[in-house]
């Protein structure tokens, strides 16, 4: 029988009902094909670990309740108590004991977030695993799969972990094929010390692609809640959206980082250098026709724009003065002093004259940002050589997307009048020299009017 992968998001798993709706698709599935299964945590866990170590940090340790909770509430209605209680009584051993120790440490080293951070996928895994054979779950830790280097978002070492994966496959294959195996997404082994490491947000689909790259899966699919698949926009703000039957991996990878939430542009890179499909469903609506990623297709090279994407709760950032002009390594130590803070540049925007350096960050890095800049230019900004270092919050990145744009004329032209008309206004402009796509900064308040004006003037609702 053919391998898929299927990566469940955290949506999906937000109650009892979303466990019992994934369990029903997994077992449909293996009528057919052999299955693997990738699990993220459930909704909000992340965010909700983070919190309970950061207050840690400040000296106050919350309950393990505000997690384990609503954990304990999904397994009591699943009728799962008894089979998870010990791995629920250890799992909180440990977590209060990591919390401890932030506590009177009072430090927060990305090793120990990491740690924090992978109860969620982990429990998750357990939940899942347990209720599809609750008397042999078939949960594989994924520190036994994949080795990285460094928390925080661990760096793969992929020779290691195809060579884990393989010996690993072959011989679950042979000793316990009749299970599936459920993996918690996110989390690797970190080389250097033996401790659970992160791959960054939306690792889980990392670790699904790494699944199927090394063990030649016929499908990847990524299954998602209340959403079929790709559109040619946000549906919640244009009510002509289209869905789209299939986009290349440069369409999701560029409509991903610019805020569409298609993949994991990791996850893309990877897929498509080993040749694979992967596919974007509904949990809500399993039998709908979703969406595939593949390496070419027709539509997306002779469409031009294919579809229109946003990325909000962001900061446009600028670093300005005379001084700058004709200096080398400014820029450079504008993105290192991103990258030592861990802060992630989503857009760059350079003045041809070089006396200013504009970018967007998320507007909850804002603030960080903001502070490196201010330490890293000190010595400018006393010298007056640099005169403002700035940020405007609450933006957004507009982009339109699609492979057929490149060698288009016309377009970057049609995009500005039609925000023009729609009188929104455009503060940043910034294309790859792919050609694939072409951002742009807009006020936040300004996304459903400027959402609605590009997809009517590209005449989206066409490609339905």
């Amino acid at each position: 029988m053919p391998l898929e992968i299927h990566k469940f998001g955290g949506a999906a798993l937000k109650d009892a009902q979303g466990f019992r709706r994934v369990a029903e698709i997994i077992k449909k599935f293996c009528a057919r094909t052999e299955v693997i299964v990738v699990v993220s945590a459930i909704e909000g866990m992340t965010n909700a670990l983070e919190r309970m170590a950061r207050s840690a940090l400040s000296g106050e340790i919350p309950p393990t309740t505000d997690f384990f909770g609503s954990h304990l509430r999904i397994i009591s209605d699943l009728g799962l108590r008894s089979q998870l209680g010990t791995y629920l009584g250890h799992a909180d051993t440990r977590l209060r004991g990591l919390l401890a120790a932030v506590q009177t440490l009072k430090q927060l080293p990305s090793a120990t977030l990491d740690e924090i951070w992978s109860f969620g996928e982990c429990t998750a895994a357990h939940i899942l695993a347990t209720l599809l054979d609750p008397d042999s779950p078939g949960y594989v830790p994924a520190e036994s799969l994949i080795a990285a280097e460094g928390f925080g978002s661990g760096r793969v070492d992929h020779r290691r972990t195809r060579r884990w994966i393989e010996k690993w496959w072959q011989w679950w294959h042979s000793r316990r094929g009749h299970i599936v195996p459920v993996i918690p997404g996110f989390l690797a082994r970190e080389l250097q010390s033996g401790r659970v490491c992160t791959l960054g947000r939306n690792g889980s689909d990392f670790t699904a692609s790494m699944l199927g790259s090394y063990i030649k899966a016929a499908l990847i699919r990524l299954w998602k809640c209340g959403v079929d698949g790709v559109y040619t926009a946000d549906p919640r703000f244009v009510r002509q959206a289209q869905h789209l039957r299939s986009v290349t991996f440069e369409e999701a990878a560029e409509g991903s980082y610019a805020g569409a939430q298609v993949v994991a542009t990791d996850a893309a890179v990877l897929a498509s250098r080993h040749n694979l499909r992967l596919w974007i469903g509904n949990t809500e609506n399993p039998d709908g026709p979703g969406t595939f990623i593949e390496p070419r297709n027709d539509a997306a090279h002779t469409g031009g724009v294919r579809m229109v994407t946003h990325l909000s709760a962001c900061a446009l950032l600028n670093v300005q003065g005379l001084g700058m002009i004709g200096v080398t390594g400014t820029a450079r130590r504008v993105f290192a002093a991103m990258e030592t803070a861990g802060i992630n540049v989503h857009l760059i925007s350079q003045a041809g004259s070089e006396h200013s350096i504009a970018f967007v960050v998320r507007e909850r890095d804002s603030d960080r940002a903001i502070r490196e800049l201010k330490r890293e230019f000190s010595r400018e900004t006393r010298e007056r050589r640099i005169s403002k270092i700035e940020r405007l919050p609450n933006v957004a990145i507009l982009s339109i997307v699609g492979e057929g744009m490149k060698g288009t004329p016309g377009i970057v032209g049609k995009l500005g009048t039609a925000l023009g008309k729609a009188k929104v206004n455009i503060r940043v402009t910034a294309q790859g020299p792919s050609e694939h796509a072409t951002s742009l900064v807009i006020d936040a308040d300004e996304v459903p009017t400027a959402l609605q004006a590009v997809h009517r003037a590209f005449k989206l609702y066409r490609l339905g």
